[in-house]
């Protein structure tokens, strides 16, 4: 998530049995996590899934998340001095190789955006035609 101002934006997302994760819970129970809560605007926020890597020292690196639906949403949280100002956010989704982009636009303090869907399939599973 990154915004055009300094405005607190918050990313919210649910991962795959329904907890959310975003800046009070920052950590999912399957693996998501919320890097940071930018308070300060610009960004970025990232959520990502950890899994465990194959190296010697068993660290977590990111992975591809569990199958399932996973929905996310931002939340113009505050402004200036609890002013709001318009403001621009964008959201860059990867998955499977690609990376969508999304973008809106907020004009008042606690507005959401509309709730975004993707569906991650089990690995090696096929797509249908």
């Amino acid at each position: 998530l990154q915004a055009n101002d300094g405005v607190d934006l918050d990313l919210h997302v649910l991962e795959p049995g329904g907890k959310e994760i975003y800046w009070e819970a920052q950590k999912g129970n399957q693996g998501g996590e919320l890097d940071v809560d930018n308070t300060k605007g610009f960004g970025p926020e990232n959520v990502y899934w950890l899994v465990e890597s194959n190296g010697p020292d068993s660290e977590k690196v990111k992975g591809p998340g569990p199958p399932g639906v996973y929905k996310w949403y931002v939340v113009y949280w505050g402004g200036f001095g609890g002013l709001s100002k318009p403001t621009h956010w964008q959201v860059r989704v990867k998955h499977d190789g690609q990376v969508n982009v999304y973008h809106g636009k907020f004009k008042a303090l606690n507005e959401r955006s509309k709730i975004y869907t993707l569906k991650v399939d089990p690995q090696g599973a096929k797509a249908k035609p």
